[in-house]
Order: structure tokens, then sequence, then C-alpha cells
């Protein structure tokens, strides 16, 4: 539907349709008041809808606008990605041109991918048992730690965590229907879901998922099969016990592994690494890092030994046993276009889509990490061993040594091999820091791994002298991000852009490890200014203390700075390598996030250790108005009240052009 169509076209189209009835009905006359009227209403309809027409992109911004302004921010956003989220549905893959051909080309190549490791029936039933004795000698007798009862309040607590908008595979149930549920839908779930936990069985429809061929690069050609990858429509009811199960267990990786856990993110595991780095750096010492590529892990995960890994973490023998009956007996197929492919099982993964997925990956490649603590080889900060950091399945390894990092790549190696993963060496990437180049090139499997001076890192820069171009990519996403943005919405008025442009252009990923005592991080100040400037139509000759003023909030240095120093308290909450290393920080390692915290602090008058105390006070998040600054956003908001096409705008731009 033509945005602005039920507010200015849908009332003029129906009266236009009235007098057309009764002009009909009169025999279609050529003059009088009927034929009139007629003409004249018609006239009324096609002007609407050629103005509706004309100004579309600005009556789609304002509704747009709109839903955000009356708190539904996910409705704007949905609207704002549409285009941009679009599938995009080619005509040939492969050769392949029908809809029913593409979708069996995809269906045989999943299948092959999901039944590429396997399992024999022996071991199944050998695992089987090992379950059934742990639930005898554990969960009868109330060993195993886990509440076997599945209460109405752990299932209104998994409702919650639920996204909106989510659809199932195999029926029209979304997650709203669950979430906006009764207290006696709560009931029936409960009762439900404790079946399934008793009985460990799991009902047909929620065994079953829908993998839709995505492409992975728009840039690339849509007509070859490997620039798709599979994203999978699984059960609604399936996530919602994935929740039950999550909430309910205590097992957790280890302190090597930051994917997926509750106060840590990407940033963190990039910046353990980057004080690894330093801390040897600052001792003349080198450091040889590989990132290393693991081909589709995810997908590659043996059912058997994940199992027995789970019993040996002390994982609850009876939610094991409702996993292994869930895990054998899936089943998925292709939908590309409207076509459907034929079912096929799935014999190794964690399961697509599921919630409980993530956790159970992290479980199983634990095991590859704490055997490289184990080792022996690799870097060490103090007594802690900061040789191998994983994000999900983003490994990284750091060695002082060449004959070091070959140790810990046999390891990974010999891993590999058991638990039917496979690292691509050939989209691995060596960084050597401080270090000679004169050695024989490491090799996985005997592909040789590629030397770089720098490589992305879980999105994050990581390298030699990687923080100017840490610095030059903020610079240039913001640009970007902010020409996305002023192409659509120029048109609003200025507190809804600058607000569409602080939740759109301000995410400044990894800006906590930014260096904010170099000289370039003004490179970001300046390009922020300017943005500001070009978006809520300012001069470019507009003071800088002006502008936090006129948009009413605070500097984009102090959202930084704030930004930083929360980071800081986060890696102090959080246990493990993160603490320790920032720890460092604080006591002066020299490193990037040392001098920024110093930078900081002393630009506010903050002492250092009153940061861990979130005692950030002393960094203004909003702006002081004076009267220029005030009169200023008067005069913008007043321009804003007219409209550019009216008779009765008024430019006020040499109103303010002297301040």
């Amino acid at each position: 539907m033509v945005p602005g169509w039920n507010e200015f076209v849908k009332k003029e189209r129906e009266t236009c349709l009235f007098w057309h009835k009764i002009w009909l009905n009169n025999g279609c006359p050529h003059t009088g008041t009927v034929a009139d009227i007629r003409r004249r209403t018609r006239l009324k309809y096609h002007y609407a809808m050629r103005k509706v027409k004309k100004h579309e992109k600005e009556l789609r911004a304002t509704i747009m606008a709109e839903s955000l302004t009356q708190l539904r921010p996910n409705d704007f956003w949905k609207e704002f990605h549409k285009n941009k989220s679009r599938s995009i549905i080619s005509s040939e893959v492969d050769g392949k041109t029908s809809g029913d051909e593409i979708c069996k080309l995809f269906a045989e190549k999943f299948s092959r991918l999901y039944t590429s490791v396997g399992y024999k029936e022996s071991e199944l039933q050998d695992t089987l048992s090992d379950i059934d004795l742990g639930i005898n000698c554990l969960c009868m007798n109330g060993k195993c730690g886990y509440n076997h009862i599945v209460s109405v309040d752990e299932v209104k607590q998994a409702l919650s965590q639920l996204k909106i908008g989510k659809t199932d595979c195999s029926s029209d149930l979304t997650t709203d229907h669950l979430i906006n549920g009764t207290s006696r839908l709560y009931s029936v779930l409960s009762t439900l879901f404790q079946s399934m936990v008793t009985h460990g069985y799991t009902p047909g429809a929620m065994l079953f998922s829908s993998i839709l061929p995505i492409v992975k690069d728009r840039r690339k050609s849509t007509t070859y099969s490997d620039n798709y990858r599979g994203i999978a429509i699984s059960s609604v009811l399936g996530k919602v016990l994935d929740n039950i199960i999550i909430n309910s267990t205590s097992v957790s990786s280890s302190q090597y592994q930051f994917g997926f856990k509750k106060g840590l993110s990407t940033t963190h595991c990039t910046f353990v690494a980057d004080e690894c780095i330093n801390y040897y750096l600052s001792n003349d010492s080198s450091v040889y890092c590989i990132l290393l590529d693991a081909s589709k892990a995810f997908d590659k995960v043996n059912f058997i030994k994940l199992f027995k890994i789970l019993l040996k973490k002390g994982f609850c023998p009876t939610v094991c046993r409702l996993l292994a009956f869930t895990y054998t007996n899936q089943c998925c197929n292709v939908k590309w276009n409207g076509c459907s492919s034929v079912l096929f099982p799935i014999r190794n993964g964690v399961k697509q889509g599921g919630v409980l997925s993530p956790l159970l990956f992290n479980l199983y490649i634990d095991g590859l990490l704490l055997k490289l603590a184990e080792s022996g080889y690799g870097c060490y900060v103090g007594h802690r061993f900061a040789g191998a950091l994983a994000y999900a399945d983003d490994v990284v390894l750091l060695s002082p040594s060449i004959y070091g990092l070959k140790q810990l790549l046999k390891v990974c190696e010999e891993f590999s091999s058991d638990y039917d993963l496979e690292f691509n060496a050939s989209k691995s990437k060596m960084i050597v820091f401080n270090g000679s180049d004169d050695f024989v090139p490491l090799k996985m499997k005997d592909v040789v791994i590629p030397i770089t001076l720098r490589e992305k890192h879980l999105g994050n820069l990581i390298g030699n002298n990687s923080s100017a171009f840490r610095i030059a990519k903020a610079v240039n996403e913001l640009h970007i991000s902010f020409n996305k943005l002023f192409s659509e919405f120029s048109c609003l008025d200025v507190d809804t852009r600058y607000f569409l442009f602080k939740t759109y252009c301000h995410t400044f990923y990894g800006c906590q490890l930014l260096d904010f005592s170099s000289k370039s991080i003004n490179d970001i100040f300046v390009a922020w200014r300017k943005c500001i400037r070009k978006l809520l139509g300012l001069p470019f000759r507009t003071h800088c203390e002006l502008i936090p003023e006129v948009i009413n909030d605070a500097n984009i240095s102090d959202q930084l700075y704030k930004r930083v120093l929360k980071f800081v308290i986060s890696c102090h909450k959080a246990d493990g390598l993160s603490k320790y290393m920032m720890s460092l920080a604080l006591n002066g390692s020299n490193s990037v996030m040392c001098r920024s915290i110093n930078f900081i602090s002393d630009n506010y008058g903050i002492v250092k250790y009153n940061i861990l105390n979130s005692k950030l006070g002393a960094i203004p998040m909003m702006c002081e108005q004076t009267e220029v600054g005030q009169s200023v956003r008067a005069f913008l908001l007043y321009r804003n009240s007219f409209t550019y096409n009216s008779d009765d705008y008024i430019n006020v731009t040499g109103l303010y052009q002297c301040y």
C-alpha cells in the first residue's frame, strides 16, 4: 500500500466512487449537477493520489518516525531495514532454473553436511546406557543438582526471554502468541515440558525445522550455491524449553571461552588478546599469533561425543536423555521461493535455531581450550595462561616462540581429528609482533597458514599499528551509516533526526579499544560534528561548542569516554582473564587501555580506582544550555514547524549564521 493512503487518499476515493455510482444510475449525463460533482470528486481523488506518490519518501519517513514516537521501535527498525534485508531470490543457482530443482539442490547440499560425521548405532546405545546409569545413580537420588519439576514461574521466565515476532516452522504459531498468553496457557506448557523431561520424549512437531538459504555476500554472484548459507526456522516451543534448561543449569565453560556468556562480549575477548600482546611487547619479547578459522564447526558436532562431554561436565542425565532423543530424531527440509524439499535426517551438528545450541557448542569445544592450557606452551601473563582465547568457534593462539606455537597447533590438529572439527589453514591468519619473519611457514595438515600484518578478530582489527586503523575504520563506518540515514530521513524534525542518528550511527563497535590518548582520535570527533551539522542543516561554520547545546545532549567525546569507563567496570565484575587483564591496565601496563584510562581520568579529575566503584558522575552526559545555544535550537525548531513547500516557510539560517 502507498504510504499515506489511509490518511489522504482513502476518503477521497470513497467519495469519488459514491458519486460515480450516482452518475451511472442517472444515465451517465455529460452535463448538469451530478456530472459536475462526479467530475470534481474524481479530480480531488486523482490529485490526492498524485500528491501522495510525489511525497512518498517523506510520508514513509514520517510514518516510520511516528511508530518510533509511539514507543514501537521494533516496527520502526523493521520498516527501515525492509529493503536492506529483503531476501534475494535468484532465478538460477548452479545451472538450475526451476524452484523445485534449486530447492532439491540445496537439500542435497545440506543433507551431505548434516550427515558428514554421523555415528554408529552401537555407540548411541552405549551412550544411552551411560545416560540411564546416570539417571539411576544421580537423578533418582537427588544428586544431579537439577530440579526436574518445570513450574509455571519457570515457563513465564523463559517466555519473557523470547524475541517477539519469531515464527514457527510447522504452523502459524509465533512467539507473540506465547508471550501474550493467559495463565491457563502457562499451566498447559508447564505440564507439557514436565512430561517431556520426565519421559525423555519430544513431540514430532518440535523435531522439525526448515532451512532457508540466504546470500552470504551480496557483492558476489548469487548464482553459485557456495555463496549461500542456511538459517533454520525451528519450533517456537523448543526455544521455550531451551530457555528453561539454560535457566536451570549451572554448567559453564572455562574462562578461556568468552562466547555467549553474561557480562562478556567480543570486545572483552579482543581486549584480553591486546593486553597479552602488549605484556610481551613491553618486555621486549616477541608474540606469534594465529587466528584459527573453523569450517562449519557448529554443524559438525559429533552427537555421541557431545553427550559424553555433557555427562562429564555434570549436566543432568535426565535432561541429557531428552536432548539425546531430540537430536537423534530431528529432521529438516529446505524452503526456496515457495517450494519445499523432502525431509532429510540430521545426524551431526548442534540444533539449528536452538537457543541452547551456543551453550552446547561451548562445552563441546571447551576441551580444546583446556588441553591447550595444560600443554604448557603459549603466552602466560604472570602465572595465568593466556595462550588460547575463544569466542564460540573463533580461536586465537598466542605464543612467545615459534616452537610453542607449533605445539599449540599440534594440539589443535589432534583435537580436530578426535572430535571431527576441521580447521581451515588457508583461511586462518598468522600475525608476528616484534619477531623475525625468517622462519619456516607453519602448516596445518600440509597447508601453509598465510602471514599478514593486521586482521579482523571478532570485528576488531588486531595486528601491528592497529590503533590508527581502528580509528580510521570507525570514521568510515560513521560516514556510511550517516549517509544511509540522511538519505531516508532528512525531512523529519530536528529531535527525531538526532534520535535516529544516535540510535543508528552511534554504534562505534569496539570503541572501548580505541586509543583516546592519541591525537588521531580527534578524527572521530570531527567527523561526528560534520555529520551533526549536515543532519540538522547547520552552517558549516557553526561553533563546536554550540553543537551539544543544539542537540541537547552530551558531546561525542563525553559519550565515548563514559562507554570506556563502563567497559572497565564490566571487566572488573567479570571473573577470569578479563578482570585480571583490567587490573594490569589500571596498575600501569602502558597498553592502549591503560593510556585511555589515564587520559580520561586526568581529563575529568577522576581517581582511577574510583572507577571500579561506579563513580562516573564527573563525566557530564547533558550539556549546559547557554542563551546562544537555546536561541539556535529554538530557530531550528521554528524552521522545522513549516514545510519547505509552504509559502509561510521562513528561512532562519541567516539569524544564527553569525554564531
